[in-house]
This record gives C-alpha cells, structure tokens and sequence, in this order.
C-alpha cells in the first residue's frame, strides 16, 4: 500500500475520531451532586460561585484554552453559566492568506520581463511569461491553501463543538434561612477536566486535626477503571482510533492485487505516476505552532484603561492597609486564593495589626512587568514598596519589597492574586526571597 495513502487514512482518522470525541463531549453532561453553603443569601452565593468558576481552568486538556468566564448576559440570580473562552480564526489561516498570493507574485515576476520588452516579440514573450508565472502561483497556491484550508476549517468546528460549559444553578435550601444549594452541569472536555477542583473547592473545609475523607462513591460513578470521565474519553478515543487504523491497513492491504495479477496491475498503471507526484503529503507541514491568540491577539500589550486600572486596584491595596482598613485590603485580593490558602478575613486583619505597617505611598514605584501573561484575564506588574513596621519583629525596620506580580480580573473588576498559579510564581516580597532592609537615612523611608 502506497505509505502516504497509509498516512492519510491515519489523519483522517484521528480527525473522525475528534469530531466523535467533541460530540460526545458538547452532549454528555455531567452532573455533580449537591452542596450546601451555609450562612449566605442566594445572591451573594451566586457572586461567590461566579468569581470561583472563573478561578479554575484545564491544565490537562485546555481546547480551546481550559480557561472560563461568566456569561455575563445568561447569568442571573440564583444562575451562573459560565463559556470557556475561544478565539476567533485559526492559526493555519496564515498559510492561507500567503497562497492566495502566489498567482498574484508569479504573475508579477513574469511581468519583470515586459519593461525590458521594445517590440512586438518582446512583449509577446513577456505576456507568456506573466501567463506561465500566474499559472505556476495559481498550480502552488492550490496545493499549499487546500490542505491548510481544510485544516484551519476542522480547526475552527473543533473549538466552537468541544468548547466547554458550566451551569451553576443556586436555591434556598427549604425550612432554612441562611443556606443555599448549589449544583453544577458541565459539558466538554476542559469542563470534566476541573470537574474534581470544583468538587474540592465547593466541598465544607474539615475541623483541624481531622485528615481527608475517603473517597466518596461520586467519584467514581462516572469512573471507566478507576479513570475519570475525562482520561476515560481520552483512553477509549486512543483505543478506537488504534483499532481503526489496523483495521483499515489490513482491509485496504487484502484488497491490493497479488502474484501475477500485481504485474499486470504494475505494468498497466505504470504510465499514471504523476498520481503519486500530486501527494505531496501536505499534513507532514501540518506544523501547528502554539496558539497565538494571547500574545498577537493584543494580551500580551494590555491596553492602557486595563493597565491603569489594575495599577490603581493594587494601590487601593496598600492605601488601604496604610489607613488600617484591613478588611477593605482583604477584600483586594482573589477570592479563591484567600480561601485556598486558609487565610480567613479574621486572621488577616490580626497578622496586620500585629505589624501596623507604615506604607511609603510616596515612594512607591509600580510599573508594567516585562511578564507575558498567560490568559487574558492576567497582567503583571513590577512593584517597589517601602514598608515601615511600627510593631512586632520588625518594628521600626524600613523594608523595601520588590518583584513582580499578579492582578487577576473577575466578574468585572480586577482583584491582587499571590501565589502560585497556572505553573508560575510571583517574585514579589518574601515569594522572591524576602525583602530589603533600607537604611534609616534613605529616602525612601522618609
């Protein structure tokens, strides 16, 4: 069998096979089961659970990017629904748009000859060549836009058919006041691929002392041998697209002619060799690069209004903290990291009065950082802060913390979010290696 005839039906395979898989994936929802949240109205759980839904992202799967936002014009009291985010076009549309030019580019180079041309031969020359130049740009346009045509096309129905979604639905818990229920609906396969960080986040935190619970028989309800539901698709579609391929070698390899009936067959096709010449194995350049969408599409170069508009969330923090408004600084960072971490607003405000940091809010300097971000609801800063302690350890010291770090926009504003996150850390304060010590005499301690 012809091996790039052998290639071909392996792409196109796995092509089936994900259109399958994202089919399954947009209509197989998964339901998790209910939480209670006890002390909370249903609108400010439904705000909660936005801002939460927002905080996790795919980092196994992440088509079209594992990373969702709330649908602002579908959510509602009581409902939160929330669309992984998708790019608009495909990256194989540059290839594309440079083939379409090639008729254009050869028909020029043979056009060079017609200002060289001073009579009738000449210029009749000149024609040909621009006809020969346009037909050669138009024979390499063909064969370099179709492949990746094709290719940017099943690009873009993958997206929009295996973008995930998450509905959050939010009631009162009946015969009780101050406690609601929250149950989540996921569809795709970034949706099932955070399907046990929101069933970690959402469940009630344990007493101090007591280890982790077993695990509960949810867990493993939508469980292929243990496996979630997400590894589940991923090991049958490799299962069944193995299985496919054999089987279509061994079909199409018994039905090519054998003995003397193959040097016939040889002997009479010997003539159409040009056939193989026109399978140039165009998937072999199906050399997809890395998403360009967060840095070309215009992230990576936030906008002044989003740049000036996180810098001034970030000072709110500090000037908060400055005026010992503690709870309203609090209120400045990530929902989800304070949660995470275990840092409750109580504690928060005891560990800042116990220091009663003095802020050198006329020394401070805050500017972009030269870190890409790596989704569009992410920018970083670089800052310096001098900070004077006016009680505890370090009373009286003038420290200055420095490095850069990260402001996460949610639900309509943008909030400070430390830590690690998407496989990177902050290099600001004691996450660089703590801060330094300036002497008394600085200016910026002043």
């Amino acid at each position: 069998m012809n091996p790039v005839f052998g290639i071909l039906i392996v792409v196109l395979t796995l092509q089936a096979i994900a259109f399958v898989i994202a089919f399954v994936a947009r209509y197989w929802v998964l339901r998790t089961e209910t939480f209670e949240m006890r002390g909370i109205d249903v609108e400010r759980a439904t705000e909660l659970v936005a801002v939460y839904v927002e905080g996790v992202h795919d980092h196994r799967f992440g088509f079209p990017t594992g990373v969702f936002a709330v649908d602002a014009d579908r959510t509602a009291s009581g409902r939160v629904i929330a669309r992984e985010i998708n790019f608009k076009g495909s990256a194989g549309m540059g290839p594309v748009k440079f083939g379409l030019k090639l008729p254009i580019l050869g028909a020029l180079a043979g056009g060079a000859l017609l200002a060289d041309a001073d009579d009738a031969a000449g210029c009749l020359v000149a024609w040909m060549a621009m006809s020969i130049g346009f037909g050669l740009g138009l024979a390499a346009a063909i064969v370099l836009t179709v492949p990746f045509a094709f290719l940017a096309l099943v690009e873009v129905v993958l997206r929009w058919l295996m973008r995930g979604e998450i509905l959050a639905t939010i009631d009162k818990v009946p015969e009780e006041e101050d406690s609601v229920r929250v149950r989540f609906e996921m569809r795709g396969l970034s949706a099932f691929g955070i399907e046990h960080q929101l069933r970690r986040g959402m469940a009630p935190p344990r007493p101090a002392g007591v280890g982790p619970a077993p695990a509960p028989e949810y867990e493993t309800l939508g469980a292929v041998g243990g496996l979630d539901r997400l590894n589940a698709i991923f090991a049958t579609a490799i299962s069944v697209g193995l299985i496919l391929s054999v089987t279509a070698f061994i079909v199409i390899g018994n039905s090519q002619p054998n003995g003397s009936d193959a040097a016939v067959a040889s002997y009479s096709y010997e003539e159409e060799e040009p056939y193989e010449e026109s399978y140039e194995e165009p998937y072999e350049e199906e050399d997809y690069e890395e998403e360009p969408g967060y840095e070309e599409g215009g992230y990576e170069r936030a906008s002044t209004s989003r740049y000036a508009t996180a810098r001034k969330m970030y000072l709110r923090y500090w000037r908060e903290i400055d005026v010992g408004n503690y709870a309203g600084a609090y209120n400045v960072y990530y929902h989800t990291f304070a949660t995470q971490q275990g840092i409750s607003e109580g504690e928060f405000i005891a560990a800042e009065k116990e220091y009663l940091p003095d802020i050198g809010l006329a020394h401070i300097r805050l500017e972009r950082s030269s870190r890409n971000p790596t989704n569009p609801n992410e920018l970083w800063l670089y800052a310096e802060i001098p900070i004077r302690d006016g009680a505890g350890e370090f009373a009286g010291e003038c420290r200055l913390f420095t490095g850069d770090l990260r402001m996460f926009h949610a639900a309509g504003r943008w909030y400070y979010r430390p830590g690690e996150a998407f496989g990177r850390t902050p290099s600001f304060g004691a996450e660089g290696g703590g801060p330094q010590v300036l002497p008394s005499s600085s200016e910026r301690c002043s």
